[in-house]
């Protein structure tokens, strides 16, 4: 790259690759990244702006999918992460890389960042303990055991609690269980890496307060600093289908998507710079300025901020800056839209349908309506007040209105099957009939 010419990241936290992209993905992260990436690019001419999208293949939800469908995980990986950029490109989501965490060039450049974490020796190899099925003999990791929140006392996996966001350590989850047969599981020793910040609280505030966060999430993020000073945090779990760490000593010992998925931003401007070995990469980006932006949902804060500042602070990368952009679930009859639940409209469900110009002005205006809580009602009413288009639903009856269905088995049926099933209706009252004649309206309104 030319000299001094600064870097602009935009990243999109890849999906799991355990199904298509959906409404609230689009409607809450990649949509209004890929806006904000194509603005910032007239914005700063003089700088290089890389967008970098990707799927996170290396995680027990795209496991748990496997199971279900009876595939082989790689099958089912190529599948989905097909799925997962076709979606993106429908919708000219903007990509200047598509990282799979899957390949070879993510492995080593996430087994390069752990080595370089290693020379600040303030990553170790400690004892410690994992979560256990007896039943299955083997070590137990984040959505293959559920239990309680030992801070909010929400159900939670042992990854992320969807609810507050903390990161779960094993020791303190409450009533472990596993996700399928419901066996209580117990603490077994293991070892795992590392990162020991004693001491270190100043300096990590420090570099808290210059990121470009909101006010909010860099009090959590110092608060949970202050709360955890004298502690580490373990940065490897056993976990055979994980981003294996090369050499080592401890069977199947692999890098959480916690910390390995976020790496996947170094891979993508690692490959946008076309650098001729890794340890050059780093070389390079220690000189160089670079604006980092993230969008993300609730459950991404911790790994985009607290972990990311620790291991950037380990890796002496002192001009990089972040920007933050966290969005609530977006919810579905106030349900978290959910993939690994099936609870949620997907793109391949649509996009038959639809034409992307419709999808993407659609979703981009809920986004703006402030709501978070998704039905038709909604929706419409989203794209109408935004956009002025009179009268548009009044002629039409929304699904939540429609003689489809008898009142007594309306109650009993989820929203979701009851949008998948009006949009298989081929008739003058179904959804698809609903939102084509919305559509002719949206296109020939002057925007």
């Amino acid at each position: 790259m030319k000299k001094n010419k600064s870097l602009k990241v935009v990243y999109l936290p890849p999906p799991c690759a355990n199904g298509d992209l959906h409404f609230g993905h689009i409607a809450g992260v990649y949509l209004p990244a890929d806006i904000f990436s194509r603005v910032i690019e007239k914005l700063y001419p003089s700088s290089r702006v890389i967008t970098i999208a990707g799927s996170d293949e290396n995680n027990t939800y795209a496991l748990k999918k496997s199971f279900l469908n009876n595939v082989p995980l790689t099958e089912s990986l190529d599948f989905y992460t097909n799925r997962i950029h076709k979606s993106l490109s429908f919708l000219s989501i903007k990509m200047d890389q598509f990282i799979r965490t899957s390949s070879e060039t993510h492995s080593n450049m996430s087994n390069s960042i752990l080595e370089n974490l290693k020379k600040s020796n303030k990553v170790t190899m400690n004892d410690s303990y994992q979560l256990y099925s007896e039943k299955e003999d083997s070590f137990i990791s984040d959505s293959l055991a559920i239990g309680e929140c030992y801070k909010c006392g929400k159900e939670t996996d042992a990854g992320t609690c969807e609810n507050c966001g903390e990161l779960i350590q094993h020791i303190k989850l409450i009533n472990p269980k596993h996700y399928q047969s419901k066996e209580k599981l117990v603490l077994r020793p293991s070892q795992s890496y590392s990162i020991n910040f004693k001491n270190q609280n100043d300096k990590l505030e420090r570099i808290i307060n210059k990121q470009n966060w909101p006010k909010r999430i860099k009090s959590l993020a110092i608060q949970w600093l202050r709360s955890n000073q004298f502690s580490s945090l373990e940065i490897t779990k056993i976990f055979k289908f994980g981003l294996k760490i090369k050499n080592s000593s401890v069977s199947d010992l692999s890098i959480p998507l916690w910390f390995e998925a976020v790496w996947a931003y170094y891979t993508g401007i690692f490959e946008s710079l076309r650098l001729n070995s890794i340890n050059s990469f780093f070389n390079t980006i220690r000189k160089v300025k670079i604006d980092l932006y993230f969008f993300m949902g609730q459950d991404n804060r911790f790994h985009f901020t607290i972990s990311d500042i620790l291991v950037r602070n380990l890796l002496r990368l002192k001009k990089i800056r972040s920007t933050v952009n966290i969005q609530p679930f977006f919810t579905i009859s106030n349900e978290k839209f959910s993939t690994s639940r099936d609870r949620a409209i997907f793109i391949g469900e649509v996009e038959t349908y639809f034409n992307s110009s419709f999808l993407r002005f659609s979703l981009y205006h809920f986004y703006c309506s402030n709501k978070t809580d998704f039905n038709l009602n909604v929706y419409f009413e989203a794209i109408k007040e935004l956009k002025n288009i009179k009268d548009f639903i009044s002629n039409f009856k929304v699904l939540e209105n429609s003689k489809k269905f008898d009142s007594k088995d309306f109650s009993k049926l989820t929203y979701i099957k009851m949008l998948r099933k009006d949009i298989k209706l081929n008739n003058n009252k179904s959804l698809i009939k609903i939102l084509n004649k919305i559509q002719k309206q949206i296109l020939r309104t002057k925007i």
